[in-house]
């Protein structure tokens, strides 16, 4: 994992997205312990989007984006997946764009998904 990556995950970094102006976070809660989160940067971005190991395969990811995208009216968002996760933001309707790409030896796919299509 390439450094930037992981100081995006850091406590800190958390932190300094809460805090965020242009940073939305959602959490998708189940008897009081974090099963999904989704970060979102300047209302068009998806910045993350995971779901705890314990609750993969589950539509969590699933539900929480659907939430966003009706909650915050999204109509145009992109993003860069890990090539292990490409498949998971198809099945949300994301595209492909581009050629893979690759910061730190980190590769990536940067996708893009509008409403309606």
């Amino acid at each position: 994992m390439p450094a930037s990556l992981a100081q995006s995950l850091s406590p800190e970094a958390c932190a300094a997205r809460l805090a965020a102006p242009n940073f939305q976070s959602y959490l998708l809660l189940q008897g009081g312990s974090i099963c999904a989160y989704l970060a979102l940067r300047d209302g068009n971005y998806l910045y993350h989007l995971f779901t705890a190991a314990t609750h993969h395969r589950q539509g969590l990811a699933r539900e929480l984006w659907q939430h966003v995208v009706i909650r915050k009216r999204l109509f145009d968002v992109r993003l860069r997946a890990s090539l292990y996760a490409v498949a998971a933001y198809q099945r949300l309707g994301f595209s492909c764009e581009g050629q893979v790409g690759d910061v730190e030896g980190y590769r990536f796919q940067a996708m893009r998904w509008q409403r309606g299509t």
